[in-house]
């Protein structure tokens, strides 16, 4: 398979990148640390540009992901770069380096990008001076690609022809060349052409495809067949230079283990020119090659899944067919030493008179006590002799008391060439007749056994099959989950799902701490980080702008805590939230906030402490068609805990109500109606035309509930007003006794301001720009108001009602809007009068939180990063909508797409099917997850198809989420160990 430009490759991509001279940089990304994007914009065309180092130059139409924080490399081509206008686009001299022109004139700078070896990225000045280097190298002992050095420009322009200038040189370089070297490979280092370009005119000018020297190809007679060949290469590459080529890609035919499923066709490789020797091949025509290259390498990758998959497949059905085969070899065996043991019986009862003469004369020469080599030698000497008995033994076996005779069929024909003597073993230690049945026991004991492998491995085999289907299922399935598996967003970060379905997210490092808040912190959502030093910067997803549950801010909280230190240290801490709206970026006169820092304004909400006790459980991606049906999941667990919050409401009106009640039958003949709210209390009163006086009081929060307020109607009798006097010995006694020093401080003041007369204290206070004048008229006025009231006369309570009901209406709403405007006054007060004050908290990895208080809060807090709003931002509906498309309930109606593992407050995985729970311990927790998922697998609850995809999670995705060292708890950990 192709996996980098050749030379005529780099010619077709920079003849399509003309197209894109006079565009402008949008912005500059990277993909890896080899891999590069390159936006390009003009009115409204719009154009991406990717280069690999050493692989690959192109245009792209796909959305690669890129690195959430950008490289060094790419913030000096942003800085250098940024808006500048793609000016000119060239290959230097014939070699694989593409040179890229931003700007003009003083402001122009070239990004060098080098195609061969290990390849190179280099961005210069207008003089080639280098201002960044992607690999810094050495090459030789004068030349070096480093910063400030010179780009060596000249020496690789130097050559401008591919070819070879003459038929000489041409033939000198032959002749230096040995019989059956290749033609092709021994062309390709001399010229620029490429081997595909040199194999298309081989082949068209009539030369085998594998061409050798003496072998297809003649030194004496081809040269200059050969030579008009090459000008044939030089005229095509001219071609390609100036003209736009179409792409082709090639394509392979893979065969797959099963017939059933068809063919695979793969990529094999991308051409700008249809060769010669790639007509006949399967392929995919586009109409450029840039699309052809882009489409090559962003399909690639799946289809390299695919040959595994493939590759996979024939190694089950590989190990199953060695299977059959080797019990095949163990039938066949036994069934020929079978056969061979019946031959041996049959031969010793045909020659049983000789076999019994030799066991004897062997016995009576052991009885001798003879050594076994004078026994051999007695039976040589014998045998030379003409013995006939001697003659058949062939061997002696003394060490197993046995001999070896050569035995035939007394009865054959001499021209039977089917009935050939067989060296027969005997036993000297029982008679012939014995040896026979010893074979025929043994014939016995082969065919029992060929009967029991017989069965046994046609067992075998049906196991062995099941097993393969089963594999090869395991494998379809696994690449299908694998294909379908979508990345969701917040995957790359902590996340979590809260019980009431809030979206969680956090930082791992300080750079996703920064994009955490940059990006994903908009209106609405609550920021939480543990008060301790090292912990991530937590954001709760409330698109909603609704306050959150006090089970979702417990939740997060004990996740913000979780992810820190304390879990490691096993203690347990508290943490606090803010409102999005506290948290900036913009720091202090004269101070810096490094990456991953913020500046916390205003006030903390601190969360009491929780036990480090999390979940681990699985969720399920549902099917589009399934998701309604697990949307009501969330809202049960929100109205469930709306609902009893709405009856302990009740619960204590009730008891307000019963309470008040009794205390006014004892003080008034009538019943009051009363409804209790929290705050404020404002008195109203409206005249009569009796002698009563109705007095309205308005009690609630009248800032935040306007339409909870209730109307308290009380009567009373008409009292004779009370004398100045007498109302300040009311107070004076209300007051009590002055405190210890208040006295003489009070003396002290008399005695100070004793010649200020009014006018000149409030001048003085007017310079002072305090209220105090303003407050002691409004007290003058409140109270003089106050006794023209008790003063004035009432009507009935009866005729009141029935008059004022619209006065007392118009009266609430008017005292409402004057408490709006005294409470955002004074608030603004407070705040101005506040001193500043700052806190900072460590953050992972040096990650630095800053409080300061007292500071009114910024309509623009953090902003997101202007390098990436091209990118796309994620929209707050579409991330609470994420949430919903998993699932932790699965039930048999739902189509299961793949399996999501998930960390978080174990309340939250209350109703999930697949849960553990986990809290600081000493396993790895790759180790500790292995082991759940084992026990998920292991529930007889489970279907097949959530098995397959509980199988089919990777390791590395598993035990991510995790904190640290673990611990984890369940019922059937224990009995899955044993």
């Amino acid at each position: 398979m192709k996996n980098k430009f050749a030379s005529t490759d780099v010619v077709a991509a920079v003849s399509g990148l003309k197209r894109c001279i006079g565009m402008r940089v949008n912005n500059i990304y990277d993909i890896d640390n080899k891999t590069y994007l390159i936006k390009l914009n003009r009115q409204e065309e719009k154009s991406t540009l990717l280069f690999e180092s050493g692989i690959r130059l192109h245009l792209t139409k796909f959305d690669w992901p890129k690195n959430p924080a950008p490289s060094s490399f790419t913030m000096k081509l942003r800085k250098h770069l940024k808006n500048k206008r793609l000016e000119n686009v060239n290959q230097v001299g014939v070699d694989r380096v593409v040179d890229l022109q931003f700007g003009t004139g003083e402001a122009a700078y070239h990004v060098i990008v080098e195609l061969y070896d290990r390849g190179n990225v280099i961005l210069t000045d207008l003089n080639y001076i280098n201002l960044s280097v992607l690999r810094p190298r050495k090459e030789g002992d004068d030349l070096r690609f480093a910063v400030r050095e010179i780009y060596p420009i000249d020496r690789i322009s130097s050559k401008t022809s591919a070819g070879l200038g003459s038929i000489e040189e041409l033939k000198r370089i032959l002749d230096q060349l040995k019989d059956g070297e290749n033609l092709k490979r021994a062309l390709n280092p001399h010229v620029e052409y490429g081997s595909a370009l040199i194999e298309h005119v081989l082949v068209e000018a009539g030369f085998p495809a594998n061409a050798c020297i003496g072998k297809g190809y003649s030194k004496s007679d081809d040269a200059d067949r050969l030579f008009v060949a090459l000008k044939n290469a030089e005229n095509l590459l001219q071609q390609l230079r100036h003209e736009d080529s179409k792409g082709f890609i090639i394509q392979r035919e893979e065969k797959r283990a099963t017939a059933e499923n068809g063919p695979l066709l793969t990529f094999e490789s991308f051409e700008p020119y249809l060769w010669c020797h790639v007509k006949n091949s399967p392929r995919l025509d586009r109409d450029s090659f840039h699309d052809a290259v882009d489409e090559f390498f962003s399909k690639v990758e799946s289809q390299k899944l695919d040959l595994k998959v493939i590759q996979q497949e024939k190694g089950a059905l590989k190990k199953l067919d060695n299977i059959k085969k080797d019990h095949e070899n163990r039938i066949r065996t036994l069934q020929a030493q079978a056969e061979d043991d019946k031959v041996k019986a049959s031969l010793i009862e045909m020659n049983v008179d000789v076999v019994e003469r030799a066991i004897l004369a062997i016995r009576s020469e052991l009885a001798l006590q003879k050594s076994w080599k004078d026994i051999s030698d007695i039976v040589k000497l014998s045998a030379a002799q003409g013995d006939t008995v001697a003659k058949l033994i062939k061997g002696l076996k003394l060490e197993t008391n046995q001999i070896t005779m050569l035995l035939s069929n007394p009865y054959a024909d001499a021209d039977d060439d089917d009935e050939k003597p067989l060296k027969v073993d005997i036993d000297i230690g029982i008679s012939a007749p014995a040896n026979a049945r010893k074979y025929y026991d043994m014939k016995r004991t082969a065919t029992k056994k060929e009967k029991k492998t017989v069965e046994a491995s046609v067992k075998a085999f049906k196991s062995a099959e099941k097993k393969t289907k089963q594999m090869l299922r395991e494998v379809a399935t696994t690449s299908t989950i694998q294909k379908a598996r979508h990345v969701f967003w917040f995957e790359k970060f902590f996340w979590c799902i809260t019980s009431d379905g809030y979206l969680i997210v956090g930082g791992r490092d300080q750079q996703q701490n920064e994009l955490v808040v940059k990006r994903h912190l908009k209106q609405g959502d609550i920021y939480f980080h543990a008060d301790v030093h090292g912990a991530s910067s937590i954001v709760v997803k409330n698109p909603s702008g609704q306050p959150l549950p006090p089970r979702t801010i417990q939740e997060a909280a004990l996740m913000s805590v979780c992810y820190s230190i304390a879990w490691e240290a096993k203690f347990i801490a508290s943490s606090w939230w803010v409102y999005w709206h506290q948290v900036s970026k913009t720091a202090p006169a004269g101070e810096y906030l490094t990456t991953g820092s913020f500046m916390i304004r205003g006030k903390k909400n601190f969360v009491p402490p929780s036990p480090l006790v999390i979940g681990f459980g699985i969720m399920f991606r549902l099917e589009d068609s399934c998701i309604e049906r697990h949307r009501q999941d969330w809202k049960i667990q929100k109205e469930e805990q709306t609902d009893s919050k709405n009856t302990q409401v009740e619960a204590d009106e009730e008891v307000a109500l019963s309470e008040s009640e009794d205390e006014e039958k004892e003080k008034s003949t009538f019943p009051d109606t009363v409804v209790r709210l929290n705050e404020s209390e404002v008195v109203h009163q409206i005249k009569g035309e009796d002698n009563n006086d109705v007095q309205v009081t308005i009690i609630g929060q009248l800032l935040n509930e306007p339409k909870k307020s209730a109307v308290e109607i009380k009567t009373a009798s008409q009292k004779p007003p009370q004398s100045s006097k007498k109302l300040e010995e009311g107070n004076l006694n209300k007051q009590g006794p002055s405190k210890r020093g208040q006295h003489g401080k009070i003396k002290k003041m008399k005695e100070k301001y004793r010649d200020q007369d009014e006018d000149e204290r409030a001048l003085r206070m007017q310079l002072l720009q305090s209220s105090g004048a303003q407050k002691e008229k409004k007290k003058k006025d409140a109270k003089k108001k106050k006794q023209e009231q008790i003063q004035s006369k009432s009507q009935p309570f009866s005729k009141q009602v029935t008059v004022g009901l619209a006065e007392i209406k118009e009266d609430i709403e008017t005292q409402r809007e004057e408490l709006l405007q005294k409470t955002e006054v004074n608030i603004t007060n407070e705040k101005m009068e506040n001193r500043e004050m700052k806190n900072t908290l460590e953050m992972p990895d040096q990650v630095v939180v800053s409080e300061e208080k007292g500071s009114k809060p910024e309509k623009s807090v953090v902003k997101p990063d202007t390098d990436d709003e091209e990118e796309g931002e994620e929209k707050a509906k579409s991330e609470s909508d994420d949430v919903f498309k998993l699932t932790g309930q699965p039930s048999e109606e739902d189509e299961l797409l793949f399996a999501v593992p998930i960390v978080t407050a174990y309340s939250a995985l209350s109703n999930f099917k697949y849960k553990v729970k986990v809290i600081p311990g000493t396993s790895k927790r790759g180790k500790a997850a292995k082991a759940a998922l084992q026990m998920f697998t292991m529930d007889k609850t489970a279907s097949q198809r959530e098995k397959d995809l509980l199988k089919s999670l990777k390791d590395q995705d598993v035990a991510r989420n995790l904190p640290g060292k673990v611990k984890i708890l369940a019922q059937n950990l224990n009995r899955m160990k044993k």
